[in-house]
């Protein structure tokens, strides 16, 4: 019989086999990089937001971890909190569900492997982690988009070196800054990476304190509405997944399935008018304010925009081998 490590590799599908190659292949080789890891993980616990969370006390609670500042996690949480239909059913097992904001997935991982978290939303690389490393059913993917690098003026991505990037460590932004150094042949010791919370991304970079800095949305956006000279210098692919720990899912498998069932009727609720997709936003924008005591920069239909560009609409993205692309590829033999 298939073990649960494949069926959740299978279901993750080639976004995240792509990463497995990466990572493990290519290494972590930054020293600056290391160091802050270590540090965050020591101090997690310790967190002066995560520190004054109460998690579920018994099982019958069902604890979730959501980011606040992840587009199309924001959202999808925020209707979940508030869907009628997932209540019952879940009350009818004698269950209720909490949830809890962190500001990335890598954080929410730390507190699933201490048992406290039941059920992540998170984005490509903190799954990837999470399969490799605890163990986990994946649910459902809930966004495939793209993240950012943002500079202060056009560079190319073999100009980064030397320079300093600031990132979330172990987030899907992180991943995007490893692949466009990797095809330019640079290595992460090729650069000054700073860890920073996404939020403060944007204000570092004004201030000179980095050069450049990689994101997911609404963080880039956000930025060149609020920078004028702000300027988008690379967009990679990243996708965002629900996935539960394998005790909750072998525990409470007809939760598994209400939860999954809960984030595709959010969607269809969400497409069906747009008054719905706006309702959704407001809660959204508020619970970042909520969060991070600031106010989002974006409007109301940028935010909309957003959503609808990376969570309501499915478009064809062509991916072109990049062997293709030389001189003596397939596209220069083409008569």
């Amino acid at each position: 019989m298939m073990s649960r490590k494949m069926k959740v590799l299978l279901v993750v599908g080639g976004c995240l086999l792509t990463l497995i190659a990466f990572v493990y292949f290519r290494g972590w080789d930054g020293e600056e990089v290391k160091r802050d890891s270590i540090a965050t993980v020591q101090e997690l616990a310790k967190h002066p937001i995560y520190g004054k969370y109460s998690f579920g006390e018994t099982d019958k609670v069902i604890d979730v971890g959501m980011q606040p500042l992840g587009l199309t996690i924001s959202l999808i949480s925020e209707a979940m909190k508030r869907d009628a239909i997932l209540k019952a059913a879940l009350a009818g097992q004698g269950l209720e569900i909490r949830f809890h904001p962190f500001f990335k997935g890598t954080e929410s991982n730390f507190f699933l492997a201490r048992g406290d978290l039941d059920v992540v939303l998170a984005g490509d690389m903190p799954t990837l982690t999470a399969a490799s490393v605890y163990g986990i059913t994946v649910g459902a993917q809930n966004r495939v988009g793209l993240n950012s690098i943002v500079a202060k003026r056009p560079l190319l991505i073999k100009e980064l070196e030397g320079k300093r990037i600031g990132y979330a460590f172990g987030s899907t932004a992180h991943h995007n800054i490893l692949q466009a150094l990797h095809t330019e042949g640079l290595r992460e010791a090729d650069v000054r990476l700073i860890q920073l919370k996404v939020s403060d991304l944007p204000d570092a970079l004004d201030h000179g304190e980095i050069d450049a800095f990689a994101a997911w949305e609404p963080t880039p956006t956000i930025a060149l509405a609020k920078f004028d000279d702000f300027v988008i210098i690379h967009r990679g692919l990243a996708s965002t997944y629900l996935y539960f720990s394998n005790t909750f899912a072998d525990r409470y498998p007809k939760a598994v399935h209400q939860i999954v069932a809960s984030q595709l009727r959010t969607i269809n609720w969400l497409k069906r008018q747009k008054s719905n997709l706006r309702m959704a936003c407001s809660w959204a924008m508020q619970a970042g304010k909520d969060f991070t005591g600031r106010d989002m920069v974006l409007s109301m239909e940028q935010y909309a925009s957003l959503i609808e560009r990376d969570l309501l609409t499915v478009e064809n993205v062509s991916i072109i081998p990049r062997q293709d692309l030389e001189t003596d590829g397939r596209l220069f033999r083409v008569p």
